[in-house]
């Protein structure tokens, strides 16, 4: 499972760019969320 990435210098990402599933203060949509023991996770991500 992808958890975080982080890209740099590398083909067309100068500046360093992350990606990161790591669930937030949320709201809503909490079933969106694995509760892991010591993390929760975004099940999926888009944009």
């Amino acid at each position: 499972m992808l958890i975080r990435f982080i890209v740099s210098n590398f083909l067309s990402f100068d500046a360093e760019q992350e990606f990161k599933m790591i669930a937030g203060n949320l709201k809503t949509h909490k079933d969106h969320v694995y509760h892991l023991p010591k993390l929760n996770v975004l099940k999926a991500a888009c944009k």
